[in-house]
């Protein structure tokens, strides 16, 4: 609510970064400790994000998840679902 006492600031922009296709390799220690976590079940996902980590680059966050509303790329790396948004 605008009462015209305080002087306005401009509507703030936010950008939504575009999408790109992206591909992955994983390591064949990776492949062994991600057959570990899923064992026999593939109907889960490893769900692959990337954070900002400020001054030292990225940080990675991995997750084994049933399904997800966030829109993927998906990907079949090494007989694993792999989705990134």
């Amino acid at each position: 609510m605008d009462c015209g006492t305080c002087p306005s600031t401009d509507a703030v922009v936010v950008e939504v970064p575009k999408a790109i296709e992206c591909n992955i390799t994983i390591t064949g220690g990776a492949a062994k400790m991600l057959q570990e976590a899923f064992g026999e079940e593939r109907d889960s996902s490893l769900l692959v994000g990337v954070l900002s980590g400020g001054c030292s680059g990225y940080m990675y966050d991995l997750q084994i998840i049933q399904n997800t509303e966030i829109e993927c790329q998906e990907l079949e790396v090494d007989g694993f679902r792999v989705l990134i948004p």
